[in-house]
């Protein structure tokens, strides 16, 4: 028995367009929602801005670890009944009434390790407000970092 049917379809070469537009326009979407929700990134010159404040702040917390560290050897000192005044605490006086004398024109200061701005300023013109003075004559803000062993000039008080 053969049986010849009047409607065969033939299903094999086609290609079916609607679902292959329906496929490109749902990449397009992911595509596009893709680069609108991305993050544009860090410029370089912030970055740059971040890791130098980061160097800052490690260099700050170097010093404050050495004021920590020299403030927990006094107290050890003190409570061993050494009051009576080590090499660092009679250098520290003598420094102390060496800068009590007003400063002369163009006089230098060593940094010693702890010093700020608005100590210096302190001991100098006897008000630490002042240290805008120092700041200015050697070209630094107040938020530049003192390293021990550099050197200031302390202009005479206006």
């Amino acid at each position: 028995m053969d049986h010849d049917y009047e409607m065969e379809d033939d299903y094999g070469p086609r290609v079916l367009w609607g679902r292959v537009v329906l496929f490109v326009i749902v990449a397009l979407l992911f595509a596009f929602l893709g680069r609108c929700t991305a993050g544009g990134g860090v410029a370089q010159s912030q970055l740059e801005l971040e890791r130098d404040r980061v160097a800052e702040l490690t260099s700050q917390n170097a010093v404050l670890q050495q004021r920590l560290d020299v403030a927990e050897a006094r107290q050890a000192n003190e409570g061993r009944g050494g009051g009576g005044g080590n090499e660092q605490d009679r250098e520290a006086s003598e420094d102390a009434e060496a800068t009590e004398e007003p400063a002369e024109e163009g006089e230098t200061y060593t940094i010693q390790l702890g010093d700020t701005l608005a100590g210096i300023a302190q001991e100098f013109y006897g008000d630490a407000s002042q240290y805008e003075i120092i700041a200015e004559a050697n070209d630094i803000d107040s938020s530049t970092p003192l390293r021990e062993g550099d050197e200031l000039t302390i202009p005479p008080e206006q």
